[in-house]
């Protein structure tokens, strides 16, 4: 498994970073630590009881199943497709498995195509919908950014994110009682983690011993919102260059790449589903990949044996002049 590139931050873009102001939230959203901290937060609003299920795709982060975890629920694994890897919606399945709450991942910059189709289940049955854009800033549902929708949604600026600041994350929808119970409209001064990481993914020199120093609030801290404030702005300027890679990329890779579609909100990830293990051609290995493993996460998980073939991932981060 090679790995994947995690940019776009530069030891140049440091100064600009420490620079901008800093907000406690943009908009109706709030900062928080991370992805996983947002969700927790999302399905803490919902108060729902201990063990509750939560519908999530059988293949996604496995923060995002820590997270249900942490909050004391159950994961609810859904079927995938097979050629597009969405979690699709099945009414028939969804009533027989009575999820308390659905969490609905918006993958490669892509709305999942059954997102109306989510949005009726969940309006019908009174289930609450939580929009998962963690790999999807920019992306809008009629008109709106799809984390305005139904319970809200998250953002995330952690790893190998659209708009990677090293770590933290947006949420919207987190009701008011949860954001005074974690303090939300304050910021952590400082995070000695996050700004060491930052540093690390700039090619900056680090201080191991940082490393050893773990938050685990919900508050997002200063330079983590300086960051992502950052790639926000720049998040136009790096999609310019990431669809110019795309344009080389579908030259070499044609119809096995998938997602060419111009409802992306971003081109910064993609993949591509192969029979047979796949190495990739002389004019493509600079490009960052890795190859993304399904495994059943639990008993009751859908376990694909007639699900044939590889996945990857590969990343458009930066232009092919950096490579």
């Amino acid at each position: 498994m090679s790995g994947i590139f995690l940019g776009p931050l530069k030891p140049q873009d440091l100064p600009e970073i420490l620079a901008q102001p800093v907000a406690s939230k943009v908009g109706k959203a709030h900062f928080v630590a991370s992805g996983s901290h947002g969700l927790r937060l999302l399905l803490r609003s919902l108060n729902l009881k201990k063990g509750a299920l939560v519908a999530i795709p059988a293949l996604i982060c496995p923060m995002v199943v820590e997270g249900i975890v942490a909050e004391k629920l159950t994961p609810l694994f859904i079927d995938i497709d097979p050629e597009n890897f969405f979690m699709r919606c099945n009414p028939e399945q969804l009533k027989k498995l009575k999820p308390d709450a659905i969490i609905l991942p918006h993958l490669y910059g892509i709305a999942n195509p059954d997102t109306e189709l989510f949005r009726d289940f969940s309006t019908e049955n009174r289930i609450p919908l939580i929009h998962d854009a963690a790999q999807s800033y920019g992306l809008e549902y009629k008109g709106r950014s799809i984390v305005e929708y139904d319970q809200g949604g998250v953002i995330s600026f952690g790893q190998g994110k659209a708009t990677t600041a090293a770590t933290g994350a947006l949420v919207t929808g987190v009701s008011e009682a949860v954001i005074e119970e974690e303090n939300l409209n304050s910021i952590r001064r400082f995070d000695p983690a996050s700004r060491n990481l930052m540093r690390v993914r700039m090619g900056l020199k680090s201080s191991p011993w940082m490393e050893r120093f773990r938050f685990y609030g919900f508050r997002a801290s200063r330079i983590q919102i300086k960051a992502a404030i950052y790639v926000m702005a720049v998040f136009a300027e790096q999609e310019k260059k990431r669809r110019e890679n795309w344009n080389f990329l579908q030259e070499n890779l044609g119809p096995e790449l998938y997602g060419a579609s111009p409802e992306r909100s971003s081109y910064y990830k993609f993949i591509l589903h192969k029979v047979r293990p796949w190495s990739p051609p002389p004019e493509l290995a600079a490009i960052p990949h890795r190859q993304v493993v399904k495994y059943p996460a639990s008993m009751d998980t859908p376990i694909y044996n007639d699900w044939d073939g590889y996945l990857y991932e590969l990343s458009t981060e930066r232009s092919l002049k950096e490579w």
